[in-house]
C-alpha cells in the first residue's frame, strides 16, 4: 500500500471503511515517517465546529436559505457528479457553485440573494432578474442579430413550443430587437430575446420550457426592474424592464395574449 498525504488524511478525518484503515495501521506499525506525518496531521485538525457552535449566531433568513439553495440546485443540475473526496476537500460553496454553473454555460443567479422574493415566486424568475440586472446600454447597443436566429436555439423544446416562441415584434411600443440567445437553468434551456428603448436600460423576453399549468401575468419589482413572469402552454415567460410595474404589467398581458406580430427577419 502506498500511503501518501490523501490517505493519511481520511485515516485521520475517520473517512476511511475498515480494511484500507487496517492496512493505514499496519503500514503506521513499520513506520516511523509515516507515524510523524500522521502526528502533523492530527495536529492540524483545529476544532472549527466547537468554535462555530460556542458562538450565539442570528439565524439565517428564510429567503437567503432559498436563495442558496437554489444556486447549489443550478450547480448540481448542470455539474457531473464527482468522484467522492475526503471532507476538508468536499464542500463546495454558493460561490464555488455559481463559478461551476456559469463554466457549464449555465444563468446563474449571482446576485440573487439582494432580492427579496414573495412565498410564490420561482427560483428562475430571480436567476432572470439578477442576469439581467447587470445589462447596460452598451451590453447590446452594437448588435443586431436577425430573429431568425432564434430557429438555431430552440434544441431541447418541443414541436409545440418550438412553433409558439418566436421574437414580437416591439417596435410599436419603442423596443428595438437587438439580440437573441440560448443560456440554462439547470438542465432547462432558457431563451433570451433582449430589446432596447430609445434611452435607459435594455428589456428582455425570456422563455424556458416548463411543465406548469398556465398562469396569467404577474408583475413584481426585483432587482430595481420591474418583473413580469407567467406560464402559457407549456413555457414559462419572464419580461424584464426599467420601467415601472403598470408598464411592464401591459406589456405582459398583450405578450401573453398574441398581439405582436413576430418580428420580420
Amino acid at each position: 500500500m502506498i500511503a501518501d498525504e490523501a490517505l493519511l488524511r481520511a485515516y485521520v478525518d475517520g473517512e476511511l471503511d475498515a480494511a484500507t484503515r487496517q492496512q493505514v495501521e499496519v503500514a503506521l506499525a513499520h513506520s516511523a515517517e509515516l507515524q510523524t506525518q500522521v502526528e502533523a496531521l492530527r495536529a492540524s485538525c483545529l476544532p472549527y465546529r466547537a468554535a462555530f457552535d460556542a458562538q450565539a449566531l442570528p439565524p439565517l433568513p428564510q429567503d437567503l436559505q432559498r436563495q442558496a439553495a437554489a444556486l447549489v440546485a443550478v450547480a448540481a443540475a448542470s455539474t457531473p457528479p464527482a468522484a467522492a473526496a475526503p471532507s476538508r476537500r468536499r464542500a463546495i460553496g454558493w460561490g464555488a457553485a455559481a463559478a461551476a454553473s456559469f463554466a457549464a454555460g449555465v444563468l446563474v443567479p449571482w446576485r440573487v440573494w439582494h432580492a427579496a422574493p414573495a412565498a410564490s415566486d420561482e427560483p428562475w424568475v430571480h436567476a432572470i432578474a439578477a442576469y439581467h440586472a447587470l445589462y447596460v446600454r452598451e451590453t447590446v447597443d452594437q448588435q443586431a442579430d436577425s430573429p431568425l436566429r432564434l430557429r438555431e436555439l430552440l434544441s431541447g423544446f418541443d414541436e409545440r413550443q418550438r412553433a409558439a416562441v418566436h421574437v414580437p415584434d416591439l417596435s410599436t411600443v419603442g423596443l428595438q430587437f437587438k439580440r437573441v440567445q440560448r443560456l440554462g437553468f439547470g438542465a432547462t434551456p432558457l431563451i433570451q430575446m433582449v430589446f432596447l428603448p430609445a434611452r435607459g436600460r435594455p428589456a428582455a423576453l425570456c422563455m424556458l420550457p416548463l411543465a406548469r399549468p398556465d398562469m396569467a401575468p404577474a408583475v413584481r419589482r426585483l432587482e430595481g426592474l420591474a418583473v413580469a413572469s407567467w406560464t402559457r402552454e407549456g413555457l414559462a415567460h419572464v419580461f424584464v424592464a426599467d420601467l415601472d410595474e403598470a408598464a411592464v404589467l401591459s406589456l405582459a398581458q398583450a405578450l401573453n395574449q398574441g398581439r405582436f406580430a413576430p418580428a420580420a427577419g
